[in-house]
């Protein structure tokens, strides 16, 4: 082959290298701009799973396990957003939607722990005012019965004669 045979064939892979760079996020389907909106979007959901966990914990419900899931999630959008800085859109989003779908499911379950709290606050505030009114009771009770003994062997003992023994 001669020069120009050369010359075309590396003008020929140059273009194909270029038109497959351009078009390589077509090809893909996820441009920039969707993997900004879908980092966007997991964002905020992120941000109110985390004020959700507050609020729960706020409650006074034990928190740590939706703690594990909202770190999960927040790692997932860096990756996310690691991805998108790199050029990898459809990694973006893909990390994107993994990152909404864990958070929503901590926002849920988060939820589900602050309502479940009350009723059992009100389970441990009845068992308390139960036992607070038994002791009394059984106080109560304790010091009528020592009052009724006192009376009782101070009589005895007022009527009884002593006797000597010889």
């Amino acid at each position: 082959m001669n020069l120009r045979g050369w010359v075309r064939i590396a003008v020929a892979v140059v273009l194909a290298v270029c038109l497959l760079t351009i078009g390589l996020p077509r090809v893909f389907g996820v441009s920039s701009q969707d993997a900004a909106t879908a980092i966007g979007g997991a964002s905020n959901v992120l941000q109110a799973a985390f004020v959700s966990v507050a609020d729960t914990e706020k409650a006074g419900v034990n928190v740590s396990s939706l703690l594990n899931g909202l770190d999960e999630a927040g790692l997932a959008l860096t990756m996310a957003e690691a991805a998108s800085n790199n050029g990898n859109y459809s990694e973006a989003v893909s990390q994107a939607a993994a990152c909404e779908t864990l958070a929503e499911g901590v926002e849920k379950e988060a939820g589900a722990m602050k309502s479940g709290a009350a009723g059992w606050f009100s389970g441990i505030l009845s068992l308390l005012v139960i036992g607070a009114s038994s002791a009394i009771v059984f106080i109560v009770v304790l010091a009528l019965t020592w009052l009724w003994f006192k009376r009782y062997y101070g009589r005895r003992l007022s009527r009884s004669r002593p006797e000597v023994a010889s």
